[in-house]
């Protein structure tokens, strides 16, 4: 009947883009829209018609049919209701699974595709219809002591999609306290959940200086960048590092940048008392941290700078652990992401190239670099490179750092 039907169009739909194509060819949204808007709906075939359409959705073309038809408010309309006091009594009325899956649909349909679709008027017609306080209701219901992991994970991705470049739905979110409960699901949730959580922070925080400030206020910060050093996932690293830029304000800067670099090396975790990493994979997204907050930031390059960055990166460009408190040795992709962080921290920067090239000589970052030209792959010997370069360039009357870059030895390996 309806459910086998509507489940038979959203594995089609699933299965690739032809089928897409082939199913609103066939005037397929429609049925599906009606099967949500009836109450006689069975809970099941509404759960499979909105899985439909969300799969439909992933095709900006189709995106912009969907709307045509009138299904932003229709999708909004499967969230819970205003009458709705606690996610239990949802779940008692069987409609936890359907909440769950039309707030995935939300998100998809604020996706960003190629463009043609109108994502910023979806984004404002689903508030308009309600999404913003029932999205808000699924995330923080305080009667809710048995969280629904997949509920939270969604919900927290349809607030992200929601908000991300919309000011007025970003200022709304916020105002519902959601910030706050998004900071806690970084720090308790699930492996998805704390993603998904930090990908909407992110979104609600860009260019928004009030949310910034509320999310540093709470604890957000140290929560994101927990989530940096511990996540489970590449998606967790970009979310997280995505977040933490966007809250490196003039107020959070060094407080970033210490607890980040401070878990790198022994003078900056004196300094800041945060926990050394201990698994080369830990090392390996803070360095990817460092390089990404560095990037066209002569700012934030100063603040991780001051706060030792340069050190620390050097010492894992080498098995040399003298700089670190812990004892684990660098893995070749160790040492990439070490190189990496340390040319993203010297590139056009003339106070950080002095910092590096004339340091002490336990700090002097030109002799492992130099040693990465004879000894590393391909990728690692270009940053190497890259790195003298910037160094060699830096204006300097007596020519300093070329003469310092010379006497590393550095002219064979270069020459080779």
């Amino acid at each position: 009947g309806e459910e086998q039907a509507a489940a038979a169009l959203a594995n089609l739909a699933s299965d690739s883009a032809e089928n897409r194509r082939s199913i609103v060819d066939a005037g397929g949204i429609r049925p599906l829209l009606d099967a949500l808007e009836r109450p006689v709906t069975p809970i099941k075939a509404k759960e499979n018609a909105v899985t439909a359409l969300t799969m439909l959705a992933h095709e900006d073309m189709i995106k912009r049919a969907i709307i045509e038809a009138g299904g932003v408010p229709i999708v909004a309309d499967l969230l819970p209701s205003a009458t709705a006091t606690s996610i239990k009594e949802l779940i008692n009325a069987g409609l936890d699974t359907l909440c769950s899956l039309a707030a995935r649909a939300v998100s998809q349909l604020c996706a960003t595709g190629s463009g043609r679709a109108p994502v910023r008027a979806i984004q404002l017609a689903l508030a308009e219809a309600g999404a913003v306080s029932r999205l808000a209701f699924m995330l923080s219901s305080p009667n809710n002591p048995n969280p629904i992991p997949e509920m939270e994970a969604n919900t927290a991705a349809a607030l992200s999609g929601l908000s991300r470049g919309c000011p007025e739905n970003q200022d709304d979110i916020a105002k519902t306290g959601a910030l706050v409960q998004l900071c806690a699901l970084v720090r308790d949730g699930s492996s998805a959940v704390r993603e998904q959580s930090a990908s909407a922070l992110w979104a609600l925080c860009k260019d928004n200086a009030v949310n910034q400030v509320m999310v540093a206020k709470v604890g957000g910060i140290e929560y994101l960048l927990e989530l940096l050093v511990h996540g489970e996932s590449h998606h967790s690293l970009d979310a997280s590092i995505g977040a933490v830029t966007t809250l490196c304000n003039r107020d959070s800067r060094a407080r970033i940048a210490r607890n980040i670099v401070g878990r790198l090396s022994v003078a900056a975790s004196k300094m800041g008392g945060v926990p050394v990493v201990q698994t080369a994979l830990a090392a390996q997204r803070v360095l990817r941290a460092i390089c990404i907050l560095s990037d066209d930031s002569a700012a934030n390059q100063t603040a991780l700078a001051r706060a030792g960055g340069a050190t620390a990166s050097t010492s894992w460009l080498s098995d040399n652990s003298g700089m670190r408190l812990t004892t684990v040795l660098p893995q070749p992709e160790t040492q990439l992401a070490a190189a990496q962080a340390l040319l993203a921290l010297v590139k056009h920067n003339a106070a950080i190239q002095a910092l590096v090239a004339k340091g002490d000589e336990q700090q002097r970052s030109i002799p492992p670099v130099v040693a990465m030209l004879r000894e590393s792959g391909d990728e690692a010997r270009d940053c190497a490179a890259r790195t003298l370069w910037h160094l060699a360039s830096t204006p300097s009357l007596d020519h300093e750092h070329a003469e310092l870059i010379a006497q590393a030895d550095a002219l064979p390996p270069l020459i080779a």
